[in-house]
C-alpha cells in the first residue's frame, strides 16, 4: 500500500537525490560499502557484473565483468520439491523433482550441494556439477532437521541429531567439487556471508560457535552464539542477505558481547551484555554504543545502549524487525518477517520519532551520516535528511 510513495522525489523530510535501475536482465547478488561508494554485483544472463555508485551523486562506473556461476532455487509444488540450478540469469541449467520431508539446495561457483531428507530420519546428500552429474552422494542417519549455507567458494551442510554426537559437518570446495573437511559431534544453523561462514552448534550441553574462512580453514570455535551485523543479527540465515558484505562478527555468550573485525577476526571490542537483550543489530564503535532487540515489560523495542549500559534511546514497540541501520540522526528499521517494509525515523533523543513507511519490499542497504540507499527490487535509490 505503501510502494507509490518510494516514486516521489521528496518523502518528508527526505530529498531523493538519485536512482539507479537494475537491468532487467539481471538481479541484485550481492553488495558492499566502502569510503562513499556502493559496489552491488549484478548477476546476468551472460556475466555477474561489477557496478560501483558514488552514494553522494550517483556517478556510475561498470567494472569489467566476472564469470557465471551457479545458482539454485527450490519450490514445493503439492507432494514434490522442484529443484533447479541455474547459469546465469533465467537460464535453467537442470532441475530435479524429489519426494521428501524437506529438501535445501546451495550452488556456488560449479557445484550444487542438495540434501534430501526421508521420513525415516536418513539424510541423502548429493553432490551435483554444471551438467547436473552426480557426483558423490552420502546418506546420513538420526537427521531431524538440517541446514545448507556458503560463501562464495565454499558450500557447508550440517546436520541437526537428537543426540548431538550423531550430528556432522561437511565442507565441500565449490571450484573443485569435492568434500574437503568432515566434522563429527557437532552440526547446528549456518548463517553465511561473502567471505565467512559461521555454524552455531550445542556441545555438552553448551551453544558454540565455528566460524570459517572461504577457502573452509576452520578460523574459530567458540562458546557462544554468533551473527553477522548488520544484515544478519540472528543466529539462522535470513533469506537474500547471503551474498551481503557484513561489518563484524558478534559471540555472545550468557553475559558478555564480543565484536570481532570479520576479515581478520581481529577483537574490537567487549562489553557486558545489555539487560533483557534478545538480538544485535549494529555496534558503534566510534561512539561506543550497541543497538539491540530487548523486551522491556514483555514488549519488544529497539533500544540503543551506551557499551557500560546506559540507554540512550528507544522506538515504540516494534515486530518483526530484522534489520536496524542508523546514524546519528536518522534510523531505518527493516520488517523482513511480515510486512516487508521499511521506517524511517528521527532519533531525537531518547525517543525516535516515526516520519516515513516505504514497502511492501523496501529494504534498506545503508545509512551513512545524513544519506540512506533503499532497494526495492527494481531499482536503488539515495536520500538525504535535509530538516
Amino acid at each position: 500500500m505503501y510502494l507509490y510513495r518510494i516514486y516521489k522525489v521528496k518523502i518528508m523530510p527526505f530529498t531523493r537525490l538519485w536512482r539507479y535501475r537494475i537491468p532487467s536482465e539481471c538481479l541484485l547478488d550481492g553488495f558492499e560499502y566502502s569510503d562513499e561508494w556502493l559496489n552491488i554485483d549484478l548477476y546476468c544472463r551472460d556475466e555477474v557484473r561489477k557496478v560501483s555508485i558514488e552514494v553522494t551523486s550517483g556517478r556510475t562506473i561498470t567494472g569489467g565483468g566476472s564469470s557465471l556461476e551457479l545458482r539454485g532455487v527450490v519450490e514445493f509444488k503439492r507432494e514434490y520439491f522442484v529443484l533447479r540450478c541455474f547459469y546465469g540469469y533465467g537460464n535453467v541449467m537442470w532441475s530435479k523433482i524429489r519426494s521428501a520431508l524437506d529438501a535445501k539446495i546451495m550452488c556456488r561457483k560449479e557445484t550444487c550441494v542438495i540434501g534430501l531428507l526421508r521420513p525415516d530420519n536418513i539424510l541423502e546428500v548429493n553432490i551435483i556439477n554444471k551438467a547436473g552429474q552426480i557426483l558423490e552422494t552420502f546418506t546420513l542417519d538420526n537427521v531431524l532437521d538440517f541446514d545448507i549455507g556458503g560463501s562464495r567458494n565454499l558450500i557447508i551442510l550440517s546436520t541437526i541429531s537428537a543426540h548431538p554426537e550423531h550430528s556432522i559437518v561437511l565442507l565441500v570446495n565449490a571450484i573443485s567439487n569435492a568434500v574437503i573437511d568432515e566434522i563429527r559431534g557437532f552440526g547446528g544453523r549456518i548463517i553465511s556471508s561473502p567471505y565467512r561462514v559461521i555454524i552455531n552448534g550445542k556441545h555438552e550441553g553448551k551453544y558454540y560457535a565455528r566460524i570459517y574462512s572461504d577457502e573452509g580453514k576452520e578460523l574459530a570455535y567458540t562458546e557462544g552464539i554468533g551473527v553477522f551485523i548488520p544484515y544478519n543479527p540472528y543466529p539462522f540465515q535470513l533469506p537474500g542477505t547471503e551474498l551481503y558484505n557484513e561489518k563484524f562478527i558478534v559471540i555472545t555468550d550468557l553475559f558478555t558481547v564480543k565484536v570481532y573485525n570479520i576479515m581478520d577476526l581481529g577483537l574490537e571490542c567487549s562489553f557486558i551484555k545489555p539487560p533483557r537483550m534478545r538480538a544485535i543489530f549494529n555496534v558503534d564503535l566510534e561512539d561506543n554504543n550497541v543497538t539491540t532487540l530487548s523486551r522491556i515489560f514483555d514488549q519488544p523495542l529497539i533500544v540503543n545502549y551506551s557499551f557500560n549500559g546506559e540507554p540512550l534511546w528507544q522506538t515504540h514497540i516494534v515486530r518483526g524487525v530484522s534489520r536496524v541501520l542508523h546514524s546519528a540522526s536518522i534510523l531505518a528499521l527493516y520488517d523482513g518477517f511480515y510486512r516487508r517494509e521499511t521506517r524511517l525515523s528521527l532519533i531525537k533523543m531518547p525517543v525516535v520519532v516515526e516520519e516515513e513507511r516505504l514497502g511492501p519490499g523496501v529494504e534498506p542497504l545503508i545509512i551513512w551520516g545524513r544519506y540512506i540507499v533503499l532497494f526495492d527490487g527494481e531499482f536503488i535509490r539515495a536520500y538525504v535528511y535535509e530538516r
